[in-house]
């Protein structure tokens, strides 16, 4: 594929802002990441792809409370603190 000429001038506009933003993301000092995530989701999606994914990212990040609730229904993640107990996994 070939640029044209407005699009060489866009690509590389793009590309020099992308870096300038790489290089302030790279001067942030690290933070710990702490909390709470609640996982609402099928029970087909939380057996077979998020369960076996689970490990690594509990290992990558410990302070990280994980939530996992299945439902066949949607639910209202603004009420689901008022409602049942989900299954924590950590």
């Amino acid at each position: 594929m070939l640029l044209s000429l407005s699009g060489r001038v866009l690509f590389e506009h793009a590309q020099q802002g992308l870096t300038i933003l790489n290089q302030g993301v790279n001067q942030l000092p690290e933070e710990s990441i702490e909390g709470e995530l609640t996982i609402t989701s099928t029970q087909a999606f939380i057996a077979l792809w998020l369960m076996p994914r689970l490990q690594s990212f509990t290992e990558q990040y410990p302070c990280i409370q994980i939530n996992a609730s299945s439902s066949a229904r949607f639910v209202d993640l603004k009420t689901i603190n008022s409602g049942p107990k989900s299954t924590q996994l950590t």
